[in-house]
């Protein structure tokens, strides 16, 4: 059996995707199956896959009908038979110390290092090693909501047997913050953390997620129950502060909100602010100042005063 198992799901990235995987293969530490799960691309990501997995027995190729990112990683968790798991996007890529660096220790649940987007912003959630056990937890928790650290399930290995084991796997339902949910999700399970200051991870940042998906305000809702609920299971556990993880949460959501207004015309704008107040999501605001509270309050329950043509 393979030490880790890479999983890779893949849509419509023929650009970058011999990057990835060449940067996979070219590994100093070779004792891994590579997972490519080609979600029902229209590219020619599914022949790059196939011409892959003809020079190199490490790779698996699984062809879906397009079903998300979620359903492709889910399946990449279910078929894994590595010790541990690791996640990487077909349009990023990893240095070739990316898997020998991490320490591999079974005392570990999970193992993190440093992400570099290509625009040149880092996360590195420490300057050195470090561990996180049991109530020393809550140091990183605060450094992944604040997002000093990254809320990816990239740039991690875990332990197969935490998830398989708890049935831990993405919300195919979710959109945007799926990677958010999983990792609040897996650190209701996670008792020690190993923290590496490599950033041996490069992801390629759009320039503004937001816009790109243009989600429905019933997928807001969706994605804001789901997230406040797994954020408040967490909480509970050290206790935490369900603020502090449920802010940012709030903010990037009610962010897609705004960009749905500021796309729909007079009566469709009118149509999401009465929805927004059916939806009772004036509770899920992030922080706002009273003037700003009270200026939304009077958007949704008196649309057609503030609404202009």
């Amino acid at each position: 059996m393979p030490k880790i198992s890479v999983i890779v799901p893949i849509y419509n990235t023929e650009k970058y995707l011999p990057q990835c995987i060449d940067s996979i293969l070219a590994q100093t530490f070779t004792d891994f199956e590579l997972i490519l799960i080609n979600d029902g691309s229209t590219d020619n990501s599914g022949t790059i896959c196939d011409e892959y997995a003809s020079k190199d027995n490490r790779i698996i190729v699984i062809h879906e009908k397009n079903d998300g990112v979620s359903s492709a990683r889910n399946k990449g968790i279910e078929i894994a038979r590595g010790e541990w798991i690791t996640f990487v996007d077909s349009d990023d890529y990893i240095s070739d110390s990316y898997l020998s660096d991490f320490p591999k220790n079974d005392r570990n649940d999970m193992e993190i290092c440093g992400i570099v987007s290509f625009n040149g912003q880092s996360f590195v959630s420490s300057q050195s090693e470090v561990n996180y056990i049991g109530e020393n937890l809550v140091q990183y928790y605060e450094e992944l909501f604040s997002y000093r650290a990254n809320t990816s399930p990239c740039a991690k290995i875990i332990k197969r047997e935490i998830l398989q084991k708890n049935q831990i796997k993405f919300d195919k339902n979710i959109i945007l913050t799926e990677d958010t949910v999983f990792i609040l999700v897996l650190l209701n399970y996670v008792c020690r953390i190993h923290i590496i200051p490599n950033t041996n991870y490069y992801y390629n940042s759009p320039n503004n997620t937001i816009k790109k998906y243009n989600i429905s305000l019933e997928q807001i809702k969706y994605n804001l129950e789901q997230s406040i609920d797994s954020a408040r299971k967490l909480a509970d556990k050290l206790p935490y502060n369900i603020d502090k993880i449920a802010e940012p949460i709030k903010y990037f959501q009610y962010s897609c909100f705004l960009n749905l207004l500021s796309n729909a015309d007079k009566n469709g704008q009118i149509k999401l602010l009465t929805r927004y107040r059916k939806y009772k999501l004036f509770k899920y605001r992030p922080i706002m100042s009273r003037k700003e509270s009270l200026y939304l309050l009077i958007q949704i329950y008196f649309p057609y005063l503030m609404v202009k043509n």
